[in-house]
């Protein structure tokens, strides 16, 4: 039997994350992942267990498509979430994301958003980001 990965997703999708205005963002964010899903290096959206049911993964890193220049908008506007589909995740070697065995530890009240633990990999990635876009207003400037 084959299942239509674009039905799962209409089926199976949890609410939308704060940094998406609003479903329909993130309903077609979801099925273009679906889509891609099965390429190498693509993370699964829809899981498919050996029964042949499908579920959602909620280990999936949503963030990984997010831009800086969005991510830093969000940021500002305390709607930056990368654990809104679980609660702490953590990367796996396949490219993937597992959630961790201990919860994040509960934010205080003066907490703000930015102040949310960020696993290593997107802090290192978004350093790196930031790093390449220097360079190239860098370079834009002495052009």
């Amino acid at each position: 039997m084959r299942l239509n990965l674009s039905d799962a997703v209409d089926d199976l999708a949890p609410p939308p994350p704060p940094c998406f205005f609003n479903r329909s963002s993130w309903m077609l964010y979801l099925k273009s992942a679906a889509a891609a899903q099965n390429h190498k290096g693509s993370q699964p959206v829809i899981i498919v267990a050996a029964d042949g049911e499908p579920a959602f993964n909620t280990r999936l890193s949503y963030c990984a498509d997010c831009t800086q220049a969005k991510s830093l908008e969000m940021q500002g506007k305390g709607r930056c979430n990368p654990y809104h589909l679980s609660d702490d995740p953590e990367p796996v070697h396949a490219g993937g994301w597992q959630a961790s065995d201990t919860a994040a530890p509960p934010r205080t009240k003066t907490q703000r958003p930015e102040d949310l633990p960020v696993s290593r990999v997107l802090r290192w990635q978004d350093a790196f980001d930031r790093l390449v876009a220097h360079l190239l207003a860098l370079g834009a400037r002495t052009a």
